[in-house]
């Protein structure tokens, strides 16, 4: 969701009043306004930037800010979802009803889609990357990451590290790739809800159903690559004769 302030919407971003309970994730640049205009503080309270002048604030992916204040001119706000709580620990959202393209950064982070169609990135570190509604994709990136689709028709990709994927209501598709396979149990992704006959899962480019092994163990069932005796992936609550080719894209 993308915001642009002007002189009708100096108290609003994204069409929700800015008020003390608003808490508004927000990444790009804030430029153009002095220091009596407009401040950033923190869910606690304090001035988190203080700007002067015509001075240029880069804010990251995972900053969490109240705006407070009137503005005069102020361009290439980005505003990606915003956030309204009853108190830090107990956020409720309250989901933009435009899609949104949102990454993470190097660390671990929070991120939340709307109720439209979302493209959620986490990149590096420990991430927990929640769809919302919506026909979402999700990529976890680097790390041990923990992706849940909510509702919709959603793709779920753990990538590089051990990945938990929770696909939610809807047709879902699971990414068991390959290229980022696990050479033991322990650090294979993770597949919590998988439905037969409704949900599926990706296979590489080049691999059918004929070149995997399906093995039990004491959750579910390993989905084994016989072409490199690598573990694409492990699938919970599900035995082998439920699999088969139907419930796989090549």
């Amino acid at each position: 969701m993308s915001t642009n302030l002007n002189d009708n919407s100096r108290q609003n971003i994204g069409g929700l009043p800015v008020r003390e309970d608003v808490i508004v994730t927000i990444a790009g640049t804030v430029s153009g306004f002095s220091e009596d205009e407009f401040l950033l503080r923190d869910s606690t309270g304090e001035i988190w930037v203080a700007p002067e002048g015509n001075n240029r604030v880069n804010l990251n992916i995972g900053d969490r800010v109240t705006v407070v204040g009137e503005r005069d001119d102020l361009e290439d706000f980005d505003a990606i979802s915003i956030t309204r709580t009853d108190s830090p620990e107990t956020p409720q959202i309250l989901p933009p009803n435009s899609a949104n393209n949102i990454n993470g950064s190097e660390g671990n982070d929070n991120l939340i889609g709307g109720e439209s169609n979302d493209i959620l990135t986490g990149k590096r570190g420990q991430d927990r990357l929640f769809g919302n509604l919506g026909n979402d994709t999700i990529f976890g990136g680097k790390g041990s990451d923990t992706l849940d689709g909510g509702g919709g028709n959603d793709i779920l990709s753990g990538d590089m590290g051990q990945d938990f994927l929770t696909g939610g209501s809807g047709n879902d598709i699971f990414v068991l790739s390959s290229a980022t396979a696990a050479a033991n149990l322990e650090l294979a992704d993770r597949i919590l809800d998988f439905q037969t006959g409704i949900d599926r899962i990706q296979l590489s480019p080049g691999l059918t159903f004929a070149d995997l092994s399906l093995e039990t163990i004491d959750r579910g069932t390993a989905i084994r690559s016989n072409r490199g005796d690598r573990i694409l992936g492990i699938v919970d609550r599900v035995t082998p004769g439920m699999l088969s080719a139907n419930d796989f894209l090549v």
